[in-house]
């Protein structure tokens, strides 16, 4: 069983484009899985969804590693959905030429996981929606941030009601879900087709960053979590997600 958990930062919920473009994409991942014998479920919540507080910035994340406002909010959840989950969506619609507040209070309160690399070869379909313009620079914007997590993103951009690719157009949609479902099982078998030079650079820094704080003893949450998981005996980001992401699905 592949789980796959999207997460859309529309308040619109579930009428909301992007939701529905959500919805397709699993459906065609569900078809293509299912012609390699695998199956798939899929769980979907919106923004309308969930109550989320605004970052605080406590630096409790980094001090201590819990966040005061998970046990009060939503966010506690959707952390452990995050983790728990074999494929993360995260679609958000264009508001003012970039991504909508709720995705960027979403990623604001994963500051921690990502320092912590909890989603460490994790394959995440990225996607927007927009009506008519600031698509790509939205989806780009995006994608810069969830390279820090050393997930395995597959940014297939934006997607428009008056432009092309035109939501509303079969021909248009069509081969792209196709592709993308291709995309995400081939991602699946194998999270490091995904991984770009950034990240790998982005990984041996965090890893020199954390071999320097156990040495000193210097108390870093952060840098223990990295090392207490084994991590910090790579180099290669690859090199990780093959012992830590590829062998455990196989041990499964």
């Amino acid at each position: 069983m592949i789980k796959v958990f999207s997460l859309i930062g529309s308040a619109a919920g579930e009428r909301s484009t992007t939701a529905q473009l959500s919805d397709r994409f699993a459906a065609a991942f569900r078809q293509r899985a299912a012609e390699d014998g695998e199956t798939v479920s899929y769980e979907r919540l919106t923004a309308a969804d969930v109550r989320l507080d605004f970052c605080r910035s406590c630096h409790s994340c980094f001090r201590s590693g819990i966040c005061p406002l998970d046990s009060v909010d939503d966010m506690g959840m959707l952390k452990q959905k995050m983790r728990d989950c074999d494929i993360l969506f995260l679609g958000s619609p264009v508001y003012m030429g970039r991504m909508s507040g709720f995705t960027k209070c979403v990623l604001d309160r994963l500051t921690g996981m990502s320092h912590r690399l909890e989603l460490l070869g994790k394959p995440t379909l990225l996607f927007m929606t927009t009506d008519s313009n600031h698509g790509q620079a939205a989806a780009d914007d995006l994608d810069y941030i969830l390279r820090f997590f050393c997930s395995s993103v597959i940014n297939i951009g934006a997607f428009y009601k008056t432009g092309h690719p035109n939501l509303n157009y079969e021909e248009d949609m069509q081969p792209i879900l196709t592709e993308t479902a291709e995309k995400l099982l081939q991602t699946w078998y194998d999270p490091r087709i995904a991984i770009t030079d950034f990240q790998q650079k982005v990984f041996l820094s965090r890893i020199l960053i954390t071999r320097r704080a156990i040495r000193l003893n210097l108390g870093s949450v952060e840098a223990q979590a990295v090392h207490d998981a084994g991590l910090d005996r790579y180099v290669l980001l690859t090199e990780a997600i093959e012992d830590f992401c590829m062998r455990k699905k196989v041990r499964r």
